[in-house]
This record gives C-alpha cells, structure tokens and sequence, in this order.
C-alpha cells in the first residue's frame, strides 16, 4: 500500500487536504494519538484516497493503543514525536495491520 505523505508544519493548504487525518506530536499522554482535527503540535498525514485514509488511520490508531508511537526527538527542548521515526514506525506496522484490517473491513461489509 502507498505510505501516506506525513508533514511536519501545518497550514492553511494542509487543513483544506480530502483525505487528511493528524497525530498529536507533543509528549505526554496524547502523543501519538490520531485525530480529525488539528492540534498544536501534530504532524499532517494526507492520504491519496479514502481506502488509504481509513487505512492508515486505523494503523495509527492501533499503534497508539499499543503504545508504539513514542519515539522521542531528544534534540527538541519540548520532547516530541520524531517525524522520521514516525514515518519509519508507520511503514514498518503498516505490512501487519493489513490482514486484521482486512477482516475489520469483512466484518463492517456483513
């Protein structure tokens, strides 16, 4: 599947993306979590389509509930997500939320 274009910084052309979704990027409790609406910080993630959308946000979901996206930047003076590494966690957890979202898409369609 295609990876998702994730951004940094956010602005006005970014909120305006179809097919856009968004991970709080800031350390605390939150980060990692994905959201429909931006927050200060997050990164931007835009999506080709809705099957990649749905896709993808639910990949970010699932490795948020298991506690995957914690990869600190230990350069920034506020701790946060490293894009980088999110971007690397997201492409390598991608391959194995396939099949389950697969069967999660089987089970919508029933």
């Amino acid at each position: 599947m295609h990876t998702p274009t994730i951004i940094q910084n956010i602005d006005k052309e970014n909120l305006s993306k179809p097919f856009t979704f968004y991970i709080y990027s800031e350390e605390g409790e939150w980060m990692g979590h994905p959201g429909y609406y931006p927050w200060r910080p997050c990164f931007a993630v835009i999506c080709d389509n809705q099957q990649h959308f749905d896709f993808y946000y639910y990949a970010v979901c699932k490795l948020f509930l298991y506690g995957r996206l914690k990869c600190v930047n230990p350069h920034l003076p506020i701790p946060a997500l490293d894009l980088h590494q999110t971007i690397d966690i997201i492409d390598l957890f991608a391959g194995l939320f396939l099949d389950d979202w697969r069967r999660c898409q089987a089970a919508f369609a029933a």
